[in-house]
C-alpha cells in the first residue's frame, strides 16, 4: 500500500518548519512568492496531496467557531446618473442574499455603492486596502469602465451577475439564456403562437446578448408565420441625465405602439416594470387583450406568469465561493476564470391562462392519430 506524502515529509524535503509548508500550500502572503513556488512545486513533485477527510474537518471547524471581529466583505456596486435602486430590482436580490449567507458564515457584509465615472480609476479598492478589507463581491460596474485599471493581487473577489470578458474573473451568473428557454418552452406548451420578446438594449448586451440569441433560437425552429423580431427598447447605455432619459422614454413608447401594431403577438415576454405602461397607452388588458409572462417574476406583481430568477441564490453562491478563496488565501486574477450559473423557474400566473386545446388536436390526442389525417 503506497504511504501518503504528509506535510512533514514536504519539510523535510525543503528544509523549512511544517508550518512554513503549510502556510505555502495555502498560499499565505505572509511568505515570499518565491519561497511559495518552490515548497508547492517541491509538494507536487513529491505527490503530495491534502487529506480530504482533515480538509473537510478544518472547513467545518472554521465555519463553527465564533467571530468575535468577524472580518467584512464589501459588496461593490454602482448607481448610474439618473437611476435608482428601484430601478435596479436584481441588484436588491443580489445584496439581500448575499447578506443572508454572509451572517451564516460569519462575515460582517458591507455595502459600498459608489461612484466609478466613465474612463476613471475607481477609489474603492485604495480604501478597501485602507480598511484592510481583502474580499470584494463586484455586482455592478458603469458603461465603458475599464476594470483593466483595478490592482487585483491583493483581493479575493468574485463577479456578480453579467461581467464582462474581460478581465477574467469567477463570477456567478443567473442563466439569461435557460431563462428565456424556460419562458418560451412554457409559453408554447400553454398553446400560444406568436410570442413577442421585448428588452431592454442595455441589458442584453451586457448579458452577452444571451436573451436575445435564445429567443431566436428558439424562433427559427417554428413557422415563418409565428416568428416575430425582438423589440429593443432604451439606449444602449443607461442616460446619463434626466432630460435624457425622459427623450428615451418617449422614443420608446412610440417603438412599442408601432412593434405591437405591425406584429400583433399572443403573448409579451418582458419585465413588468414599463411594459404595463405601453399596455395602458394602447388600452390593452393583460390577460383579455395580449398575454404577458415576465422575466424576472421574482418582483411582479402577484398574480404575474414569468421566471424566477433566484437573484438570493446568486448573491448566496457569490459569498461561498468568495469565503473559500479566503481560505485558500487566492487572490488576484485566477488563472481560468469559472462561471456559476444559478437556473430559473417557472411561476404559473393569471397573467398567462392556457389555452383551450382546439378539437382536432384533442381528437388527435385521444386517437393518436394524425392531425391532418382527422382534418
Amino acid at each position: 500500500m503506497k504511504t501518503r506524502i504528509t506535510q512533514a515529509d514536504v519539510a523535510r524535503a525543503a528544509g523549512v518548519h511544517n508550518t512554513t509548508v503549510s502556510l505555502a500550500l495555502r498560499n499565505s502572503h505572509l511568505l515570499p512568492s518565491s519561497t511559495r513556488a518552490r515548497i508547492r512545486a517541491i509538494a507536487q513533485r513529491m505527490g503530495y496531496a491534502p487529506d480530504p477527510a482533515l480538509t473537510a474537518l478544518a472547513a467545518y471547524r472554521f465555519a463553527r467557531r465564533p467571530h468575535r471581529q468577524p472580518s467584512t466583505l464589501a459588496f461593490i456596486s454602482t448607481r448610474e446618473a439618473g437611476r435608482d435602486e428601484r430601478e435596479q430590482p436584481w441588484l436588491q436580490l443580489y445584496l439581500a442574499g448575499a447578506r443572508r449567507r454572509a451572517a451564516e458564515l460569519g462575515f460582517a457584509l458591507e455595502h459600498v455603492d459608489c461612484d466609478w465615472p466613465e474612463g476613471t480609476r475607481p477609489a474603492w479598492p485604495r480604501e478597501l486596502e485602507q480598511r484592510e478589507i481583502t474580499g470584494v463581491i463586484l455586482a455592478s460596474w458603469p458603461a465603458g469602465a475599464d476594470l483593466e485599471k483595478i490592482d487585483w493581487s491583493r483581493l479575493s473577489v468574485v463577479g456578480l451577475g453579467a461581467f464582462p470578458p474581460v478581465p477574467a474573473l469567477n463570477h456567478v451568473a443567473v442563466d439569461y439564456a435557460g431563462v428565456v428557454n424556460l419562458a418560451i418552452h412554457r409559453i408554447r406548451a400553454a398553446r400560444y403562437r406568436r410570442v413577442g420578446l421585448v428588452l431592454s438594449r442595455w441589458w442584453n448586451e451586457i448579458a452577452g446578448q444571451s436573451w436575445s440569441k435564445m429567443f431566436y433560437a428558439r424562433q427559427a425552429c417554428l413557422p415563418v408565420s409565428e416568428r416575430l423580431p425582438v423589440l429593443h427598447l432604451g439606449p444602449l447605455s443607461p442616460a446619463l441625465s434626466v432630460e435624457r432619459e425622459a427623450e428615451d422614454a418617449l422614443h420608446d413608447v412610440r417603438d412599442f405602439v408601432r412593434w405591437f401594431r405591425a406584429y400583433r403577438p399572443d403573448v409579451v415576454v418582458g419585465l413588468t416594470q414599463g411594459i404595463q405602461d405601453h399596455f395602458a397607452r394602447l388600452g390593452l388588458r393583460v390577460p383579455d387583450d395580449v398575454a404577458f409572462a415576465d422575466l424576472l417574476a421574482d418582483r411582479a406583481p402577484p398574480g404575474t406568469a414569468g421566471v424566477r430568477q433566484h437573484g438570493e441564490r446568486a448573491g448566496e453562491l457569490a459569498v461561498e465561493i468568495l469565503s473559500g478563496q479566503m481560505q485558500r488565501n487566492e487572490m488576484g486574477l485566477p488563472r481560468i476564470a469559472t462561471i456559476t450559473s444559478v437556473t430559473g423557474s417557472w411561476v404559473e400566473g393569471q397573467s398567462l391562462p392556457h389555452l383551450d386545446q382546439p378539437e382536432e388536436e384533442r381528437l388527435m390526442s385521444a386517437t393518436g392519430m394524425d392531425a391532418d389525417l382527422v382534418a
